[in-house]
């Protein structure tokens, strides 16, 4: 379990499982459009490598504008789950970085995915 400061954070185990492709989408606000700052929506591919009952690590490019508190949306199969970036983490390879993201709603495709991961590794 993680700890921060003393204080128990995650609500369950993180369990390594195979990577799951995914696309991430956030919002950047240093993207120009006709010499003004205007908010683009940006995507990322990027990977779910570990899953708890509440979250995830993805590993993905670094992107500086992904610090904890930014809000994402989590797309498998052409659906959005929403989810928060709790923590960034060193990946294991340059460009690489790990998000710990906590899941605020899941798509009911992805859920089912994750909750089959778990159930299999339990058993």
């Amino acid at each position: 379990m993680e700890r921060q400061r003393g204080v128990e954070r995650r609500i369950g185990t993180r369990v390594h499982v195979e990577p799951i492709d995914v696309v991430l989408r956030f919002r950047s606000a240093s993207a120009r459009l006709f010499g003004l700052r205007s908010p683009k929506v940006v995507e990322r591919s990027a990977r779910i490598v570990e899953v708890s009952v509440s979250g995830a690590l993805v590993e993905g490019p670094d992107e500086p504008e992904l610090q904890p508190g930014t809000d994402i949306a989590i797309r498998v199969d052409g659906h959005d789950s929403a989810a928060k970036v709790r923590r960034r983490v060193p990946g294991r390879r340059p460009g690489v970085v790990g998000y710990g993201v906590e899941f605020l709603r899941l798509d009911d495709g992805l859920q089912r995915t994750l909750h089959d991961l778990l159930d299999r590794r339990r058993a």
